[in-house]
């Protein structure tokens, strides 16, 4: 019999944070995966292996749009 609702929540919190993150990412994309063609799915996929291998470089949401204001002249 598969788990309830309550008992994955009660496993889910025993978890170390970082675990915890990548079950709440996994459990996200459950639903996207739905929604997206499976091109979609692979390059997510590819991007995600690269993240995790640290292969791609992450830039901070702040920088990134600090940058494209100063790349289009905005302050």
């Amino acid at each position: 019999m598969p788990l309830t609702r309550e008992q994955l929540l009660t496993e889910a919190r025993q978890l170390p944070s970082s675990e915890r993150q990548a079950f709440i990412a996994d459990l996200r994309q459950l639903d996207d995966d739905d929604e997206l063609s499976p091109e979609q799915l692979a390059e997510l996929r590819r991007r995600m292996a690269e993240v995790k291998s640290g292969q791609a470089i992450l830039i901070e949401g702040d920088q990134v749009m600090r940058e494209v204001r100063e790349e289009l002249g905005y302050r």
